[in-house]
């Protein structure tokens, strides 16, 4: 379960870094690493579904 945690944030670091399709991409000094973290965090937790 934790694997499929770590593979999910470590996918939408990637989205949010690269950007997809029309998707802008953000740089660490508009979004720092822990920002993103603390929002993959909250975006995976079971209070946020």
């Amino acid at each position: 379960m934790k694997t499929m945690l770590r593979l999910r944030l470590l996918v939408l670091a990637t989205f949010v870094r690269t950007g997809v399709s029309i998707m802008p991409f953000f740089r660490k000094t508009e979004i720092s690493d822990k920002d993103l973290g603390d929002l993959g965090n909250y975006l995976s937790s079971p209070e946020t579904r």
